[in-house]
């Protein structure tokens, strides 16, 4: 995709922390272990979609940007809304941004920062859609950058209640353990 020009994208930056042991005080499971709620997640998929396409100059976009900048302030107090322009392939200058939240590790500090990402705009138009007619339409972008911004809003929720501390590698089905 040709707007990766612009550094991050139009994307979601979730910056995190990561150091040695600590404990925890939540209550998602019985034995403090961080759980996915895929049905809030489900949600917030939802919401971004009900914006509209999140293409940039479309209004589904500015109301998705200030969504997704009070749903991160929620979970933490240092939320940055990094602007920038560039040029798309049509010649046009169109405004960006990107959204980082940073995660402080439960000791406070920050020496060993994590990054994950996704971009959470949509594309301008469906220009490989198999239907000719549609090649002009702007895309919603469900599967694509409302998915991964989805998780990424379970996961600040998850933050929020277990400040992670200690590096962990993380493996599909089996619980995080922070």
């Amino acid at each position: 995709m040709r707007f990766i020009k612009m550094g991050l994208g139009a994307s979601l930056a979730v910056l995190l922390a990561a150091f040695g042991c600590g404990s925890q005080s939540s209550s998602s499971t019985a034995a403090g272990t961080p759980t996915f709620n895929a049905s809030r997640s489900w949600a917030d998929l939802q919401t971004q979609c009900n914006f509209g396409t999140r293409n940039p100059a479309s209004t589904g976009k500015a109301a998705c940007l200030a969504w997704l900048k009070s749903t991160f302030a929620l979970y933490t107090t240092d939320v940055e809304d990094q602007s920038f322009s560039f040029h798309g392939d049509d010649g046009v200058t169109y405004a960006g941004d990107n959204i980082i939240a940073t995660f402080a590790s439960a000791s406070g500090t920050t020496t060993t920062p994590l990054l994950i990402a996704a971009h959470w705009d949509s594309r301008p138009v469906a220009n490989m859609d198999p239907t000719p007619a549609n090649r002009t339409q702007p895309i919603m972008g469900a599967d694509d950058g409302a998915s991964g911004v989805a998780v990424l809003t379970e996961l600040a929720r998850e933050l929020k209640d277990f400040p992670h501390t200690e590096v962990w590698p993380l493996e599909i089905g089996k619980p995080v353990k922070w």
